[in-house]
């Protein structure tokens, strides 16, 4: 349990270091949006919440379709799973990161 709040807190910090360095460069500094979609996942994975489509488009502030792209793109690369069919109109589909993301990420942020 302890572990898991240290890595949270780590993955929250470097969150929170990239959204003020976007806010004050702005354009100059290039953010890829697929690390801040997978840095996000991983957070909530570890708080133990559930990560729906309008949660992650509220979060990760990226435009719709280049939210898409990267999702799109991550479930390529297998890190990222979400329902392909959608069984109810209007309903928000949950967002998974995979385990071998999410063991990735938390080997990224172990301390050496």
């Amino acid at each position: 349990m302890n572990s898991d709040v240290n890595l949270l807190a780590s993955v929250q910090s470097h969150m929170r270091i990239r959204s003020k360095a976007s806010a004050h460069f702005g354009d100059a500094v290039p953010v890829d949006g697929g690390w801040g979609i997978l840095l996000f996942l991983f957070s909530k994975r570890i708080e133990g919440t559930r990560v729906c489509a309008s949660m992650l488009v509220a979060s990760v502030a990226l435009p719709e379709t280049t939210l898409n792209r990267h999702l799109l793109s991550l479930e390529r690369r297998n890190f990222v799973e979400r329902p392909s069919i959608v069984t109810e109109p209007g309903s928000d589909p949950e967002i998974c990161l995979t385990d071998i993301a999410a063991a990735m990420l938390e080997l990224s942020f172990d301390d050496p």
